[in-house]
């Protein structure tokens, strides 16, 4: 069964909807434990997020700029709502950690800021 890779591609959407625009403040809500299931279409290497996020979430970003799918989020602020990182399926808080590790180097390296990462947002 082939999948789509949700959260990855609503990155590089959200990135389309940012490009241009003249607003002052850039606001990137995101509702979802966290979880990519897929790898990408059309990359060389094939992935399971959940083996390659705690050993080296590098793969996956690298993965994400040979195919050109890497967003540029530059000036947004991001809150993610509801993550889990699989913590209530593993029961592990190591797992949820790293789950946050990559999603925060992720971002970062898309130019945006995680301001809020599971906690209630407070909304300017």
């Amino acid at each position: 069964m082939q999948c789509t890779p949700a959260l990855l591609m609503h990155y590089y959407l959200a990135e389309n909807s940012f490009k241009g625009s003249k607003r002052i403040k850039k606001h990137l809500i995101v509702f979802s434990d966290m979880i990519e299931d897929c790898g990408l279409k059309g990359s060389a290497d094939s992935y399971n997020f959940s083996a390659v996020v705690p050993a080296n979430p590098d793969i996956i970003i690298n993965d994400l700029k040979k195919v050109r799918r890497m967003p540029k989020l530059e000036g947004v602020t991001v809150y993610v709502i509801g993550p889990t990182g699989g913590y209530q399926q593993s029961d592990s808080v190591s797992r949820y950690l790293a789950v946050k590790s990559f999603w925060e180097v992720f971002f970062e390296k898309a130019g945006a800021t995680v301001k809020r990462y599971g906690a209630p947002i407070e909304y300017p």
